[in-house]
């Protein structure tokens, strides 16, 4: 869709600058998809404690089919140490 834009110089300078756009239209472009995916994070967060799910965490990140227990740096937590980062998650 053509448009025209009238923007602040150094609005503009300063987004050239931080995308790595070499144009002004990849710019404007880059700025647009990020606003349109922002608020599309926002309106996610509204169902946030919304909607329920019937599944196990525990069974999901731990038991699940070829799945081995939380490591890290070679030693194996416990499971009471497994349950609680599940609780994080």
């Amino acid at each position: 869709m053509r448009t025209n834009v009238v923007t602040d110089d150094d609005l503009m300078e300063s987004a050239l600058r931080a995308s790595g756009t070499k144009t002004k239209k990849a710019a404007i472009e880059q700025g647009l998809k990020l606003l349109a995916k922002l608020k599309g994070q926002e309106r996610i967060k509204g169902f946030r404690g919304k909607l329920r799910w019937p599944g196990n965490l525990y069974e999901m990140h731990f038991a699940g089919p070829n799945r081995e227990p939380l490591r890290r740096s070679g030693t194996e937590h416990s499971p009471k140490f497994q349950i609680s980062l599940v609780r994080l998650l």
